[in-house]
């Protein structure tokens, strides 16, 4: 243990002292590395001795430890810093003179973070870490900071690096400057500039009045200001709309000429803008553009006038221009009255404006003003051109925000996005607003962009240059508002006429009607479809018991062999087979809903979020003029329209287990009773269950989970309609088609279709759709074409011609491996003469197969004529939904040729026949205009989010729903007699 101990200490000892060994030449390396970077070995050379290891550089910064011996902490200084910083909310602090660094970690101890730096190459060492070191004569690269304090520092500068010092404070400043600069005869060591009158450039200081144009003129080293101190006695600072326009008098104004640099201050926001402001697009095909005017709608804050004197009640204004031309700069500038009122009224008349890309301009909402009417407005905003001209003259872009109702306003292109939330228009827009989001009340920003790129997608950028406007005027008054017709042109380019209106919109308590009227309609239907299933199987068993023979159907007579034949009777332990595979179906549709919703709602919060974070409401596509909230829910209706599909859904797998309930425990018997669990009214229909076709519950149930899931993943996808998340409910409209192929076949057939081949079959044109949305290539769509066409050839095949049964004496059937050459004999090809007996199957299915075929064909071209401009996905559900009617005519008809199907008016009403015909013409009905409304949408994705604004609507019934909701009610309604025809075919195959 001894030996241990001792060997465990000596190794501690050993590590220790290489760890501060390399710790020491880290440093070492660190420090040598800096000094050397940043300040060459002569002038540390050059500088002159001040004491003893303290020297002072050429460029006016001390050298050495010994320099901390000149610089004193003030304390009463410091603290009146702190407060003020505070009183400012100020969070960053960039300080240029570090010192010793005892301000910087003062003032960092009260959670306000501070970038020191100083011109001293021991600054490290003489600030214990806290600051860098830095070298103010030359030109600076740091983040700007909130203020900048330099504190004694200027003096020590030479005056020939005085201006790059002055530069290095101004543009890393964002709000102030704290400047300290000793005086001549202050007795500072090392002072080289000491006077500190020479670093104000002159300054032409104007009192300003409002309506009353000044013409001034600026040149390099001096400064143009205009001051205007404003009165309530004068101004309604709460109504009266105030502008201030800047235009410049020379319009031919040379590129590489400095350009007039424009800072407006008032209160605490200061703006800044530069004219002629040059904007050039990113597309070289789109022409330069350059702005000669600038005018910026003032924001007063009523709530901050200050009410102490001398300024009791007024508002200042401060204008200062400036440039770095040599040449003289002339420019006019005014303060005027630019609305009668800023103002929007509920209800009231629409407000009309020209706005510009450098003349934006904003309203204010207050919900006080309007009697406290309304808990939900919505904004409409339209250009004063039609749609259709609108089109052709490519619409210069919008965008509008609303912010709240605090100065300052972000009112400026570059801007605007960084508060509030905002989205871009061309002709059409609409902003719902709810007063518990905004309660105070809201601004309502509007500026055109510099290009109409922002308002389309990436490869829609217009080719033409910006189109100009006719010179407009401003009229503006005298303070006596006595109409003085003086005008100042604009003649600005890309100028947009847009009409504003402001009306009410649902409230909560409002939606209660709106929500039950649909459900009202659905249990009307319920119960009307109820009453239609009772009465018609009634009158049935009534015909069939007054006989009192047999029932017999003619079909029954013409084929009995084949329909109650022993062959196709299913014996008990085949029967349970087939119930524990299409049980699959519902289970494996239930497995793959479980695992799809996930992501998808992990997607759609995540979209949410980042519209309430960012404020961009060009995320999601929504027909703005119909988009009632509910919470945080932007388009509640939308999302509600779709419970008809979780209605009908359910109702759908209800009728299902009361049809299976029905037929269970009846095996065996002659003649059973139909008794569903709702209703014992019904006399006994004769019927041996133990014949025909297996029902396969478990593809009814599938069925009736698919519509469920359809409404619920629509309704998810219109949380945040993208492009993103368009395909959940389209995905489930796929595995409704592929389920209803299975069914339809399954009604005729003891063929069983694998469910695992079913799914993999749906998975493999998700995945080719989803690739097709993505790509461009031509390539791609001829092979899926192709592709297309040879699936159909062969899944035809199999469904007219393959089959398991191979005990029957009727017909003969292949298998795949002779799939080939039977359907070479069948489209002639070639002849087998040991198959006689093929045709007497195949005869009324060869041609069957080649209208198929061609209808398939037809479906391609349609695809590549017609609908080619839709999303490739809308045509896979296209070609989806015509075969799967193609194949529902096939099966009418098959049952027509047949003779399943009683003579039309053989039995009046009564008649399963005419019910069948009535049935179709419901659906035919419904379909109709459903399919009208779902090709004409009023949003969509694939356009960019400002044309898909274009063909927005206003809600058009209960001022609750659209025309797509109209859609989506026409279909789910449709949805149960669509039920009854499908098991009231089954019950007569």
């Amino acid at each position: 243990m001894n030996n241990s101990g001792v060997i465990f200490f000596m190794t501690l000892v050993i590590v220790t002292f290489y760890y501060l060994h390399l710790l020491n030449v880290k440093n070492n390396r660190v420090s040598s590395q800096s000094s050397a970077t940043r300040y060459p070995p002569q002038e540390v050379v050059e500088a002159k001795p001040v004491a003893e290891n303290w020297e002072v550089s050429k460029n006016g910064y001390w050298v050495g430890q010994g320099a901390v011996k000149g610089h004193n902490f003030d304390a009463p200084l410091a603290e009146g810093m702190l407060k003020f910083l505070q009183s400012e909310g100020c969070k960053t602090i960039l300080k240029l003179g570090s010192g010793t660094g005892a301000y910087a970690r003062f003032i960092k101890k009260h959670d306000i973070h501070v970038s020191c730096y100083d011109g001293n190459p021991s600054t490290q060492e003489n600030t214990e870490g806290t600051c860098g070191v830095l070298d103010f004569s030359k030109a600076l690269d740091l983040s700007p900071a909130e203020w900048v304090i330099s504190l004694e520092v200027g003096e020590h500068i030479p005056a020939e690096f005085e201006s790059v010092f002055i530069q290095n404070i101004k543009q890393h400043a964002k709000n102030g400057v704290i400047l300290s600069w000793s005086v001549e005869g202050q007795g500072v060591e090392s002072s080289l500039s000491p006077q500190p009158g020479h670093i104000y450039q002159e300054v032409d200081l104007i009192p300003g009045v409002v309506n009353t144009a000044y013409e001034l003129s600026v040149v390099n080293g001096t400064h143009s200001a205009v001051q205007f101190l404003l009165s309530s006695d004068d101004i309604d600072f709460s109504r009266d709309q105030l502008r201030l326009l800047v235009e410049l008098r020379d319009k031919i104004y040379p590129p590489e000429v400095c350009p007039l640099l424009l800072t407006v201050s008032q209160g605490k926001h200061v703006s800044s803008f530069d004219l002629p402001h040059n904007f050039t697009s990113k597309e070289s095909s789109i022409q330069p553009s350059t702005y000669h005017i600038w005018a910026k709608t003032i924001c007063i804050d009523v709530d901050r006038i200050p009410t102490a004197e001398p300024f009791r009640n007024k508002v200042q204004i401060s204008f200062v221009a400036s440039t770095c031309s040599s040449h003289s700069v002339q420019f006019r500038v005014i303060l005027y009255h630019y609305r009668a009122s800023l103002s929007l009224r509920l209800d009231g008349e629409s407000t009309n404006l020209l706005v510009a890309p450098t003349t934006s301009t904003f309203f204010r909402y207050d919900w006080n003003e309007d009697g406290n009417a309304a808990d939900t407005i919505i904004i409409k905003l339209e250009a004063e051109q039609d749609r259709d001209r609108c089109d052709e003259e490519k619409c210069n872009c919008m965008t509008a925000s609303v912010q709240s109702l605090s100065c300052p306003v972000y009112d400026e292109v570059s801007t605007m996005r960084h508060s509030g939330y905002w989205q871009t228009f061309s002709s059409t827009a609409g902003i719902t607003v709810e007063r518990k989001e905004l309660p105070s009340g809201f601004f309502l920003i509007l500026v055109t962009e510099f290009e109409d790129a922002v308002c389309r997608n990436k490869d829609g950028y217009d080719s033409d240059q910006p189109r100009g406007v006719d010179p407009t005027a401003i009229t503006r008054y005298d303070k006596s508002l006595q109409k003085q017709k003086q005008t100042i042109p604009s003649g600005l380019a890309r100028e947009k006429s847009v009409s504003i209106r402001v009306q009410k919109m649902l409230s909560y308590s409002e939606y209660v009607w709106p929500t039950f009227f649909p459900l009202i309609i659905y249990v009307v239907v319920i119960l009307i479809t109820f009453v239609v299933y009772i009465w018609f199987h009634r009158e049935n068993v009534r015909r069939y018991v007054t006989s009192n023979k047999r029932p017999v159907v003619k079909s029954f007579l013409r084929s009995e062999k084949y329909i109650c034949s022993s062959s196709h009777e299913v014996d008990g332990w085949k029967r349970e087979k087939l119930e524990s595979k299409s049980s699959r179906y519902l289970w494996l549709l239930i497995t793959v809903a479980i695992f799809y919703c996930i992501p998808v709602f992990q997607l759609i919060i995540n979209y949410l979020g980042i519209v309430y974070r960012t404020g961009e409401q060009d995320i999601c596509y929504y027909n703005n003029l119909c988009s009632l909230p509910l919470n945080k829910i932007m388009d509640f209706n939308h999302i509600y329209s779709n419970i008809g599909y979780l209605i009908f859904g359910v109702l759908f797998i209800v009728f299902t287990l009361i049809r299976q309930r029905t037929m269970e425990g009846r095996r065996g018997f002659f003649v059973f009773q139909i008794k569903p669990v709702c209703c014992s009214l019904l006399d006994t229909l004769p019927r041996r269950v133990e014949y025909g076709t297996f029902d396969q519950y478990g593809i009814f149930y599938s069925m009736g989970f698919a519509l469920f899931m359809e409404g619920f993943l629509s309704a998810s996808y219109h949380i945040c309609p993208n492009k993103a998340n368009f395909q959940y409910d389209t995905s489930f409209m796929y595995a409704m088609a592929v389920l209803s192929y299975v069914k339809i076949y399954q009604f005729r057939h003891f063929l069983y279709m694998n469910e695992l081949m079913a799914f993999l079959l749906l998975a493999l044109v998700l995945t080719c759709t989803v690739f097709g949305l993505f790509s461009t290539s031509l390539a791609y769509k001829i092979l899926l074409s192709l592709v297309h066409l040879g699936l159909v050839i062969a899944f035809q095949f199999f469904l007219l011609f393959i089959s398991r049964d191979r005990d029957s004496q009727w017909e003969e059937v292949p298998t795949w491996k002779q799939a080939w050459n039977v359907l070479l004999e069948l489209l002639g090809i070639q002849t087998n003469n040991d198959r006689p007996n093929l045709l007497l199957k195949h005869h009324p299915n060869k041609s069957l197969l080649i209208w198929s075929v061609a209808w398939n064909i037809l479906l391609v071209i349609n695809s590549w004529t017609l609908v080619y401009g839709t999303n490739f996905a809308t045509q896979v559900l296209y070609i989806l939904l015509a075969n799967l009617a193609l194949y529902v005519v096939y099966y009418c008809i098959m049952k027509v040729i047949h003779g399943e199907f009683e003579g039309f008016f053989s039995h009046g009403i009564r008649n399963p026949t005419l019910g069948c015909w009535i049935y179709g013409f419901i659906s035919l009905l419904f379909w109709i205009p459903g399919l009208y409304f779902f090709m004409n949408p009023l949003s969509t994705w694939e356009l960019s989010p400002a044309s898909s604004r274009e063909i927005n609507e206003s809600c058009n019934l209960l001022h609750f729903y659209d025309n797509h909701d109209m859609y989506v009610h026409a279909y789910v309604q449709l949805s149960c007699p669509t039920s009854s025809y499908r098991r009231h075919t089954s019950m007569t195959s």
